[in-house]
């Protein structure tokens, strides 16, 4: 049974959204278990390796949209691939996060299950978003997000281990747990979960020659009003005194994928070395606003040609921005464009390695629109 808070309702008569279909908050039967295909078994019938390339596509957030348009994203996607020929193979679908309303109602992953059924043929992989865990409040969230991920993720993923990662000729993609960083009770490096930075620790210091894409659900980034407190507490993480950008720089990382702020953004961050990669925000829109509510606040800002000021005027220490350049490359801030959005990734035998963005039209009634193909470098 779904039912409407008094909350949703007056907010969706205030924001004009649509007030159907609402996540149930009931939990009458277990989260179901995912059934997608296993990963490693889908690049095997592709017939992967480092010389065919691969296509992979990433969303996120779009749990705020499922009154139609994440509907409508899925269809689209299974769509265009129904259409291609002549191109590397897509072999997964990668989301930021925020899948569920709040996952500590199991009934919500079932919901989930339907609105993926378009994605079946492919696997699902997952950077744990706040909704989906309660913002870290009640642990049945995460209990019913493990059960419904299943073994996709892999043999240690486990309540209190939402950290994993996945190989592919030529590519490694490493999932993390940003809620561990973020809803911990001050910015006391000692309170975070420090098996996570160990970890990535680790991960960083292989010895690997490929591309590296990192996927977690809150940025370190962010331009909107909403999210910048949010975003400078993950700036500010650190590991034997290295920031994660810098975490990121030293393990070669080329891509940065994350969400949270309902508003599709792009960075090139490069520090005083050199060194450079991007950050990428894929995470649907901000819904009609008001007052404080909605659209206003998320919305991404235009400040190419004034990053550095900006971030300094809010907050980023100056010590730390020391030497570093940041570059916004894209931001979805006029309400006139704004569209709800996946992305296609590429990386091509030849080491190339492009990002694609798809927009929808018209909320998901007029098909989609590209949004040029951009070199991740």
């Amino acid at each position: 049974m779904m039912r409407l808070s008094g909350i949703c309702l007056l907010l969706a008569l205030l924001t004009g959204c649509s007030a159907k279909p609402m996540w149930p908050t009931t939990s009458n039967n277990p989260a179901p278990v995912l059934a997608h295909p296993d990963f490693a078994a889908t690049l095997e019938r592709e017939d992967i390796g480092r010389s065919s390339g691969f296509r992979i596509a990433i969303m996120g957030d779009q749990r705020a949209l499922a009154d139609g348009e994440f509907q409508a994203l899925a269809r689209e996607i299974a769509r265009r691939e129904d259409t291609l020929a002549g191109v590397p193979p897509l072999v997964a679908i990668i989301d930021s996060g925020d899948i569920v309303e709040n996952g500590k109602y199991a009934d919500q992953f079932a919901m989930l299950a339907e609105i993926l059924t378009p994605l079946r043929h492919w696997p699902w992989l997952v950077a744990a978003g706040n909704h989906e865990l309660d913002n870290s409040i009640d642990p049945q969230a995460r209990t019913n997000f493990v059960q419904f991920m299943g073994e996709v993720p892999g043999p240690f993923f486990a309540p209190r281990r939402l950290w994993y990662r996945k190989n592919i000729p030529g590519a490694r993609i490493l999932f993390l747990d940003s809620n561990d960083w973020v809803y911990g009770p001050s910015d006391d490096q000692s309170v975070h979960n420090t098996d996570q930075l160990a970890w990535l620790s680790a991960q960083m210091a292989e010895d690997f020659d490929g591309r590296t894409i990192v996927v977690m659900h809150h940025p370190i980034l962010s331009s909107s009003k909403k999210h910048r407190g949010m975003a400078l507490r993950m700036w500010k993480i650190q590991w034997s005194d290295d920031l994660l950008a810098e975490m990121f720089l030293n393990g070669g990382v080329d891509l940065v994928v994350v969400g949270h702020t309902h508003s599709y953004e792009r960075y090139r961050l490069t520090d005083p070395e050199g060194r450079s990669l991007q950050l990428v925000n894929i995470s649907g829109r901000p819904r009609p606003g008001f007052l404080w509510f909605g659209a206003g606040p998320r919305r991404a800002k235009d400040i190419r040609g004034q990053e550095m000021e900006y971030f300094a005027r809010l907050g980023w220490p100056p010590e730390q921005l020391a030497g570093w350049t940041i570059e916004q490359l894209e931001a979805m801030s006029d309400e006139d464009t704004e569209a709800n959005q996946w992305g296609e990734l590429t990386v091509g035998p030849e080491g190339r390695f492009d990002l694609e963005m798809f927009y929808l039209v018209d909320h998901g009634e007029g098909g989609i629109r590209s949004g040029g193909v951009t070199a991740i470098d």
